[in-house]
């Protein structure tokens, strides 16, 4: 006797995958619009419709920039996000992220990207944590001198897709201004003048 229909095993994990996160919601800790390319992922796959919380400041748990220092390790500081955005929205799947730009343990002069994403589950008692490890990165700097030298800069790094950052070093004993989310030409001409 055999059976009529076998079951292959990746059918059968997508099956059960589903059955635990079909037509659920996840909240998602972000104020950089990642649910852009999180959220369809996660109803394809998981049939997780996902929400981002408007009052939920993910800057408090460190900022790239480094002026708020993250409070932990980055699997830590994800953690923090995710337990943060299920407080904040009652739901009880949270995911979030942390990223880092860091010089490769094995090869420190070229940089590196390390992403961690954590993924809980409230009601299944369930942690996920995923890395991506990467030296494909667009992370640079570099010293300009005038809007010139910031525009062929800016194409090197996929401006504006990817938003610039300028840092204004002052002198001696006034903080340094920092200038974020520089995403078009016009805010780019403004920051540099």
């Amino acid at each position: 006797m055999g059976f009529a229909h076998p079951i292959k095993i990746e059918d059968l994990k997508i099956k059960m995958r589903k059955q635990l996160f079909n037509n659920r919601v996840a909240v998602l800790a972000t104020m950089h619009q990642k649910e852009k390319v999180i959220a369809p992922l996660l109803q394809k796959e998981l049939g997780i419709q996902l929400i981002v919380p408007q009052n939920l400041n993910t800057d408090v748990f460190g900022t790239f920039t480094k002026e708020i220092k993250r409070p932990d390790t980055q699997i830590a500081t994800a953690k923090l996000k995710a337990q943060k955005a299920i407080e904040i929205s009652g739901e009880t799947i949270a995911i979030a992220s942390e990223g880092s730009f860091l010089p490769h343990p094995q090869f420190p002069y070229i940089y590196a990207n390390r992403e961690i994403i954590v993924f809980l589950d409230q009601e299944h008692e369930l942690e996920i944590i995923g890395e991506v490890f990467s030296t494909e990165t667009n992370f640079k700097h570099q010293i300009i001198q005038n809007y010139h030298e910031a525009q062929e800069f800016a194409l090197t790094v996929g401006f504006p897709e990817h938003g610039l950052v300028i840092w204004l070093e002052k002198f001696a004993n006034e903080p340094d201004e920092i200038i974020k989310g520089i995403t078009s030409s016009e805010k780019l001409q403004a920051s540099i003048n």
